[in-house]
C-alpha cells in the first residue's frame, strides 16, 4: 500500500524538485483551509499567488491556489482533511503565510518603499498592517494594479483565525475583495464622514456666519438739520 502511494505521489504534480513547499492558511467566506502551496526555490509566496508556477513542465495556479495535505474548517465546527485541492483565486479573501515563503537568496535588485500603514476592511475581516510603496507613492498608486493578491507585512487581523491567532508577519490580500482601505495614523482613520461616502461641500465646512443685526445710525452733534425740516419751521 505504500509502495503503491509513493509511485502514484512520483507522478504527481507536487512531485517536480524545484518546488518548495510553503505553509499556508487560506481564507474565505464560509471556510477556511490550512495546508501546503508551492512556489518555485527562486519565488516568493506572493509571486506564485500572482503568476502561477511551472510544475513537471505544466503551468498551474493561474485561477486556482493548489494545496496538499489540507485540512478544512468550516462555521459549524465541521472540518474535512484532502490529499489536494485547489481553491479558486476568486473566492479568497487573503492568504497567511505561515512559514517559508521566500526565496532562499535575496534578489540583488533593491528598491527603495517606504511603509505606509493601512487598515483593509473585507467583508468578514478587518486587517492592519504595513503595506509597502515607492519613496513618492501613495496608497492609491499601491492599490490600483494588476496584480490580484497585495502583500500586507506585520499584520493583525480581526477576529481571530485559526487556533486564536491574530498576528502575522505576512498576508496577501484578494484586491477584488477588498470593501475599502484606508491609510492609518495608528489606529486613527479619521472623521467618520471621510469613510462613510458622505457628500460634504465646502460650505458645511466653513464656520456659521453670525446672524445679521439691525444697525441705528446716531445723528453726529451739529450736524444741520435737512431741507425739509427747515422749510417746515419757516
Amino acid at each position: 500500500m505504500t509502495s503503491r502511494s509513493s509511485k502514484e505521489n512520483a507522478h504527481q504534480w507536487w512531485s517536480d524538485d524545484r518546488l518548495r513547499p510553503v505553509r499556508v492558511m487560506v481564507c474565505m467566506s464560509n471556510c477556511t483551509a490550512v495546508g501546503y502551496t508551492y512556489r518555485v526555490c527562486h519565488q516568493r509566496l506572493l509571486d506564485a499567488l500572482n503568476n502561477g508556477l511551472v510544475a513537471n513542465l505544466s503551468r498551474i495556479g493561474h485561477d486556482f491556489v493548489p494545496l496538499t495535505d489540507v485540512k478544512m474548517f468550516f462555521p459549524a465546527g465541521e472540518h474535512e482533511y484532502l490529499t489536494s485541492t485547489h481553491i479558486s483565486k476568486a473566492n479568497i479573501l487573503f492568504v497567511v503565510e505561515m512559514g517559508n515563503g521566500q526565496p532562499e537568496r535575496e534578489s540583488t535588485r533593491r528598491v527603495i518603499k517606504k511603509h505606509l500603514a493601512v487598515k483593509m476592511r473585507l467583508q468578514s475581516y478587518s486587517l492592519i498592517g504595513n503595506m509597502h510603496a515607492t519613496i513618492w507613492g501613495q496608497l492609491v498608486h499601491t492599490i490600483e494594479g494588476d496584480e490580484r493578491f497585495l502583500p500586507l507585512t506585520n499584520v493583525e487581523i480581526t477576529p481571530k483565525l485559526f487556533e486564536d491567532q491574530s498576528r502575522f508577519a505576512f498576508v496577501a490580500i484578494n484586491r477584488h475583495q477588498v470593501l475599502y482601505a484606508a491609510e492609518s495614523t495608528g489606529l486613527s482613520l479619521g472623521p467618520e464622514l471621510a469613510l462613510t461616502g458622505v457628500k460634504t461641500t465646502k460650505a458645511e465646512l466653513l464656520p456659521p456666519c453670525p446672524a445679521p443685526t439691525k444697525l441705528r445710525l446716531k445723528k453726529p452733534r451739529g450736524c444741520r438739520a435737512s431741507p425739509r425740516k427747515v422749510m417746515e419751521q419757516g
